[in-house]
């Protein structure tokens, strides 16, 4: 029983901290390529069909293995663009990326589908991206992603007007381009960008971050507990306060424990042939322990990639970084999983 009103009562407290009514939604209209359903890995995707969005969670970056490779709609990625991708969004959508722990932000294209690695990644900016976003040599951090509701309309909108069947413009401009020649800065997002940076609940995050709300929220102490508890059932009287405080920190315990997140080093890019990463893994692992890595492209392809660790101490991941530059693989970069 004291289990049970625990629960009620925690759930009483959690219920504060979520957010309001998700209010009026702007519709998809105009272009909206790769918006049907879609299965990847394993795991069907359903794009959402409405612009807003505002979510927190860890991005991740890619390019070489990718650079010039088709997106869903045809264009080639350009890995130095301002694009991202993501695996529910619209595409075309418009949204700022704002790292959480230092607050700088760009404004990126999303027109590609991914991240499809399954650890609380929400984006994958594109290593033009992320160098813009000061990311690039970390890897992977936490940011969080909101839409530009009115101009991602106003995009898809336009594309859909100028543009060919296939919503490519006509005029042989990327979207990207016509983003920034036609639609760019045209929508008043002034109180938008100065909006401060309030980490939602991230549903794709195995540790979602509280709000700045939900920290003010005090838990109930033990007489809240048990003056509660006996008004909810009187038959429980009879537990004490040594046993509900017992309840309390049992409870407690998972919450307050926190984990190290050990280093990786990816190094060598992607390859489109399996053989070749394992070739690199043999020359480089140097006594770290090392893998192959798979990711599939939404087109279906394959690409593999090489990475060492885990490295519980920052000192020896940089060492082995460092190892690394002496063998002339000058672009492996540590990140964090």
């Amino acid at each position: 029983m004291v289990k049970f009103f625990f629960c009620f009562f925690a759930l009483l407290i959690l219920s504060g901290c979520g957010g309001g009514g998700s209010g009026n939604r702007t519709s998809v209209t105009g272009v909206c390529k790769s918006c049907k359903p879609y299965f990847v890995r394993g795991s069907w995707h359903h794009p959402q069909n409405h612009y807003e969005y505002d979510e927190v969670g860890l991005a991740s970056w890619y390019g070489p293995g990718f650079h010039g490779k088709p997106k869903p709609y045809g264009e080639t990625f350009n890995q130095d663009a301002m694009t991202a991708a993501h695996k529910t969004l619209p595409l075309p959508t418009i949204v700022r990326v704002t790292d959480v722990k230092t607050g700088k932000s760009v404004v990126v294209l999303v027109d590609d589908r991914g991240p499809f690695v399954y650890d609380g990644r929400i984006i994958d900016l594109s290593m033009g991206a992320a160098k813009a976003l000061g990311t690039y040599q970390k890897g992977v951090v936490k940011v969080r992603v909101q839409s530009l509701v009115n101009e991602s309309k106003a995009l898809a909108d336009y594309l859909s007007r100028h543009g060919n069947k296939s919503g490519r413009d006509k005029s042989g401009r990327t979207w990207l381009e016509v983003y920034h020649q036609e639609i760019e800065g045209r929508y008043g997002h002034e109180s938008f960008e100065k909006s401060p940076i309030v980490p939602t609940e991230s549903l794709n995050s195995k540790a979602p971050a509280l709000s700045q709300k939900s920290k003010s929220v005090s838990p109930p102490s033990i007489d809240d507990f048990l003056q509660g508890l006996e008004k909810a059932s009187p038959g429980a009287a009879n537990v004490t306060p040594q046993t509900a405080a017992s309840a309390v920190v049992s409870k407690a315990k998972p919450i307050a424990a926190v984990s190290y997140t050990p280093s990786y080093i990816s190094v060598g890019g992607d390859f489109v042939q399996k053989a070749n990463a394992e070739k690199l893994m043999l020359q480089v692992q140097n006594n770290n322990p090392a893998q192959v890595i798979e990711t599939i492209h939404p087109g279906g392809q394959k690409f593999y990639s090489v990475r060492l660790g885990p490295f519980m101490d920052e000192k020896k991941a940089q060492t082995a970084l460092n190892q690394l530059a002496g063998m002339g693989q000058t672009d492996a970069i540590i990140v964090k999983n």
